[in-house]
């Protein structure tokens, strides 16, 4: 409910009888949020309501949820969200394209209450600030980092990004604002893995695979 509250402007908890009168204030509401948050929010007994069964989304056998992948646009939060920490065995988080604004801190908040958090896909959320370690540090199991179309991302990339023991697949398309060298690998098989990540000093397309 936490997540709802923060990230669908328009809902509010009040009665289910009450809805119907503000049908005109939900029409900014995402369908996401207009179906699955309003349920979530009254309480109602759709299917709907238990994130669980809202595919692509899966949760283990105790019920908690492992995989959770929005729709584009499925959120308009006001800064990122911390109620995302509350789903600790999370393995996959896909927040793309949702608003989720935020520095890599805030993103750094949540991750480290998620132990087992292999995939953050986090595109065109509306991130800002600097790159810096704090995620990789935090996220010490993350296998696959997007961060793609976060163009208020500023910066160089530090050296952590292609030196991380877990980190297989760093995607960061389109931040244009990306300055500097690329870092220097520690070693010539290193070196080989990150082929496309030249780019990156040029503030281009990147998509850098550490082996």
């Amino acid at each position: 409910k936490q997540l709802v509250s923060d990230c669908c402007p328009g809902l509010s908890a009040k009665t289910t009888s009450s809805s119907s009168s503000s049908s005109s204030s939900s029409d900014h509401l995402s369908s996401w949020c207009s179906s699955v948050g309003h349920a979530v929010t009254y309480d109602l007994r759709q299917w709907y309501a238990d994130i669980c069964h809202v595919a692509p989304n899966v949760c283990d056998s105790e019920g908690h949820l492992r995989q959770l992948v929005l729709p584009p646009y499925a959120l308009r939060c006001q800064r990122f969200p911390q109620a995302l920490a509350k789903f600790s065995r999370l393995v996959h988080l896909d927040l793309s394209y949702s608003s989720a604004p935020g520095s890599l801190a805030d993103v750094a908040a949540v991750v480290g209450s998620l132990p087992q958090l292999q995939q953050l896909h986090l595109r065109g959320v509306g991130l800002k600030g600097s790159l810096s370690c704090q995620l990789l540090e935090a996220g010490k199991s993350l296998r696959t980092l997007q961060l793609s179309d976060n163009d208020n991302l500023s910066g160089s990339l530090p050296s952590c990004f292609l030196t991380s023991p877990s980190l297989r697949e760093l995607q960061l398309a389109g931040l244009s604002r990306l300055r500097g060298p690329l870092p220097l690998l520690s070693s010539a098989a290193d070196a080989a893995a990150p082929a496309a990540a030249a780019a990156a000093a040029a503030a281009a397309a990147v998509t850098t695979s550490v082996a």
